[in-house]
């Protein structure tokens, strides 16, 4: 069900947050949490993916908080679905368990990064901010599980790239965020972002999770 919030009027800082997850008492704590942050806007929560998925549009939010194990359309296809329509959405996942395999497949349908939300629910704000950012929130185990997905079908990486864009890979695969890219290379903002949406389609990645170990991979 659609549960929009009232919330102070927008500024344009405040990123705007779309959650779908399908347990009630969990949905209303991550709600509040969302809600308590000054830097966020809740703009609804929905209990299915295909609910959030009919508001995708209208509400047009910047970040999707999805449950990995929702009810009939899973978080997985969600995610794909959810960056397929609007692009620009960056999806922070929410599982239960530490599932690699699982988070992995999240991350090539398009997912930033993930939150277990039993233990970490209170750094729910902290996440949606860190992966609006620029960031990809994850554990090692399960940034190990990506690359070894990517170093099991190299790629011909480097060819492809200019001078710039392995400059920014460069500084992306050591954990740099956008505005620290930017300012290592004297660039703006707009800039490093204009390089990087150039970067997954060369790539052929939906994020710069994938970007990173793919470039990795094509240096192995």
């Amino acid at each position: 069900m659609n549960e929009p919030f009232p919330a102070a009027p927008l500024h344009t800082e405040q990123i705007r947050v779309m959650l779908i997850e399908d347990n009630h008492e969990v949905r209303e704590t991550l709600a509040e949490a969302v809600r308590k942050s000054p830097a966020l806007r809740l703009m609804a929560s929905f209990r299915t993916a295909e609910e959030g998925l009919r508001s995708l549009q209208e509400l047009a939010p910047q970040v999707a908080v999805v449950d990995i194990g929702l009810p009939a359309m899973d978080g997985i296809a969600c995610t794909h679905a959810i960056r397929r329509a609007l692009p620009q959405c960056e999806v922070l996942i929410l599982t239960v368990f530490d599932d690699a395999d699982l988070v992995v497949r999240a991350l090539k349908a398009g997912a930033t990064g993930y939150l277990i939300k039993n233990k970490h629910a209170h750094k729910l704000a902290g996440a949606i901010v860190d992966v609006w950012s620029g960031g990809a929130p994850m554990s090692a185990c399960v940034a190990r599980k990506v690359v070894e997905s990517f170093h099991a079908a190299p790629h011909p990486v480097r060819e492809s790239l200019s001078h710039k864009e392995e400059q920014i890979l460069s500084l992306l695969t050591k954990g740099r965020l956008n505005k620290e890219i930017a300012d290592t290379l004297g660039i703006a903002d707009a800039t490093v972002r204009f390089h990087l949406k150039n970067i997954y389609g060369k790539l052929q990645v939906n994020n710069r999770t994938e970007a990173a170990v793919k470039y990795l991979g094509g240096m192995a």
